[in-house]
Parts: C-alpha cells; sequence; structure tokens
C-alpha cells in the first residue's frame, strides 16, 4: 500500500471518530485531508481521490467557517486543486466561495453557470464580478435579470458580453440609472444600442454618448424622432411608468402639479417623470408629448412650455436637458425668432390655443 493509500485509509477511519470527538479534533482532520490534497495531487487514483472528496464533505459541515476560508485562501490560486474540492468551496457560504469564484481558474464556464443555478444571488454577484467571464457566463447572468447582479455585470469592464446580453441589459437599463450609466461607460457597448439608450439618458450620458460613440447627429436626430412615440409608448405599459402615471395624476387631483415640479423632475433627471407631468399639464397624451420633446422643431416645444407656466429662462435648461445642446445651437434666423416669439407669449390660455393649433396643423405630431 502507498504512502498515500495509507493516509487516506487513516483519515476514512478517523473521520467517525471526529463525528464524536470535540472540534479541535475535527479541524484538525479536515487540515490533514486539505494537505493531502495538495501534495498528493499527481499521486491519487481517481477512488481515492473521490474518498478525499467524500471526507471533506462530511466534515466540512462539522468544522468552523474560518477554516474552510483559510483552505478556499490557500487553494483559490493553486491552478492544479483538485476540481471537485473547487467547485465544493465554491457552493460553500458567500465567505468561502468568494476567493473561489473570483480567482480560481480550476472553475470552467460550466461550473460557473452552476453556481448562478444552484447558489444564492449573493454568489451570482460574486460570479458577475470575476474578471473576464465568457459570453456564455454573462448571457446566464442576465437572465437572472437581478438589478444588483446586472449592475455588477455592467460595471465588470473585462467581462465579455454578447449582442443579446447588451440587448437585454439595454432594456432593463431604461428604469435603472446606475446600470444605465456603467451600460454607456462600456467601449464594446454597440453604437445601435447606445442610440437608442440616448432617448433616456441623463444630459451627463448624453455628452459621454456622443462624444464616446462618434454617431452622427442627423442620425441622431432621426432615431429620436422615429422610434422616440414607440418606445414611449410601450413604456406607458410596464410597471415603472404605471407607477409613474399614479403619481402624477393623484399630484394633479390634489391641485399640486404645477410647472415647478416639471422643473425639479427634469433638474433631478427624472426625464420620464417630467414627461408625464409635462403631458398632463398641457392636456397632450404621453405619446405625443415624447414625441414633442424629442423633435427638432422647437417651436412646438416653446408653445407647450408656455401653456403649462414655465418660464421661458427655463427653456435652455430644457433644451440643455432633452437634446444636451445650448439653446438654438445650429438653427437659422426664422427659427430663432419663431421660437422667441412662442416664449413671449405672457398667457397661458393663449399659448395652449396656438400648441393645439400647431399639432393640428403638423403631421409630425399625430395625436
Amino acid at each position: 500500500m502507498s504512502a498515500v493509500s495509507q493516509n487516506l485509509a487513516q483519515a476514512r477511519s478517523l473521520i467517525e471518530l471526529a463525528r464524536h470527538h470535540d472540534p479541535e479534533d475535527r479541524a484538525q482532520l479536515f487540515s490533514r485531508v486539505a494537505d493531502l490534497f495538495q501534495v498528493s495531487s499527481q499521486s491519487v487514483n481517481p477512488n481515492e481521490r473521490a474518498l478525499l472528496v467524500e471526507i471533506m464533505r462530511a466534515l466540512s459541515e462539522q468544522v468552523d467557517l474560518s477554516l474552510r476560508l483559510t483552505l478556499a485562501e490557500r487553494l483559490c490560486d493553486y491552478a492544479d486543486a483538485d476540481h471537485d474540492l473547487i467547485c465544493m468551496l465554491a457552493h460553500d457560504k458567500i465567505e468561502v466561495a468568494t476567493p473561489i469564484i473570483l480567482r480560481s481558474v480550476v472553475l470552467t464556464e460550466q461550473d460557473l453557470a452552476e453556481i448562478v443555478r444552484m447558489c444564492s444571488v449573493d454568489h451570482w454577484t460574486i460570479v458577475a464580478r470575476r474578471p473576464e467571464i465568457s459570453e456564455f457566463v454573462s448571457d446566464v447572468l442576465v437572465e437572472t435579470q437581478v438589478p444588483g447582479v446586472l449592475r455588477t455585470l455592467a460595471g465588470n469592464l473585462s467581462a465579455r458580453i454578447s449582442a443579446w446580453g447588451f440587448e437585454r441589459l439595454a432594456e432593463s437599463a431604461r428604469n435603472d440609472k446606475a446600470l444605465l450609466t456603467s451600460l454607456v461607460t462600456r467601449h464594446q457597448l454597440p453604437q445601435p444600442i447606445a442610440l437608442r439608450m440616448y432617448a433616456w439618458a441623463s444630459t451627463a450620458l448624453r455628452r459621454h454618448i456622443l462624444e464616446n460613440f462618434k454617431i452622427d447627429p442627423r442620425l441622431l436626430d432621426q432615431e429620436l424622432a422615429n422610434s422616440v412615440s414607440v418606445e414611449l409608448a410601450r413604456d406607458f405599459s410596464d410597471p415603472h411608468t404605471k407607477r409613474l402615471q399614479e403619481l402624477v395624476s393623484k399630484l394633479s387631483a390634489s391641485g399640486q402639479l404645477k410647472a415647478g415640479f416639471l422643473l425639479k423632475a427634469l433638474r433631478e433627471d427624472q426625464i420620464d417623470l417630467f414627461r408625464l407631468a409635462f403631458a398632463k399639464l398641457a392636456d397632450v397624451e404621453p405619446a405625443r408629448m415624447s414625441k414633442i420633446l424629442a423633435d427638432k422643431n422647437l417651436r412646438v416645444l416653446a408653445l407647450a412650455v408656455r401653456a403649462v407656466g414655465i418660464d421661458r429662462s427655463a427653456f435652455p435648461t430644457i433644451l440643455q436637458k432633452l437634446h444636451c445642446k445650448d439653446a438654438f445651437d445650429g438653427f437659422g434666423a426664422a427659427e430663432k425668432s419663431a421660437v422667441n416669439e412662442a416664449l413671449a407669449i405672457s398667457s397661458q390660455d393663449v399659448a395652449r390655443v396656438r400648441l393645439e393649433a400647431a399639432l393640428r396643423a403638423s403631421s409630425d405630431f399625430p395625436g
């Protein structure tokens, strides 16, 4: 019998004894068997290795967490560590599993996917932090649809994400500012997705998109004009937007929905809330208001601003927030004059009548 086999036989005989002895005996046996994994990795046959794993599984539930953590930290950088033992530690409590999941090269793609399917959300988040995870593993994480996991994945710049993964993350980012921020700062983000996300990004993120994705401004205008109504109409049925609509309705019913509320929402980058509240105050369908806010025809936007009682001095701020440009940037004299004339209207009733006339006269704002 080899020395390793003798040790294994002795360890197996001791395991029953350890079950009934004090914690120190179990701890010593646990450490002894752990040592066998390292010193005998090349000299044990499959049956002996299976026995070692069996012993470790039996003992792991009976020894202090600190011992298992010490073992995990010892093995996490060991490329020749036993695969079954590494998987056992990766499925352990999160404190033990963390160094293994983050650093062990022994874990395969399938192992990581199994951790996501079998373990806790905390384990999923650690998998999302693991350097250089593959598209396959990223897709498994995206399928969880857990916000914290998605944010961690998006913030892991070394993670490889598939086109499908980016699509799903972008949809989740519509109502998750932290996720949106992480996504738009990834250089691997496909340009079409960055273009679509522009519509619901904050001013700072819009500027980042324009500066880093080299999007043709004409393409941006076309995308906003063609898609914003469709996109936001779909938004009106999701739970997040329904909650915002309920809030707007309550504020309106209690007489608290005023121009100041719209500007506060805008300053806080709550663009969806701003759109819905603006539509309510202006008595315009939400999808139609979305079109007004995204359109290049700033005269109609100026009329809407005055129709709900927003002071003309706030117009540059609205333009900056919605279009990420300075007031009248790139506009001709005639266009500037038309906008200034609309902003100069002092009566909300007059502005509302002219807004209604402008909407009826234009095919760009279908009701």
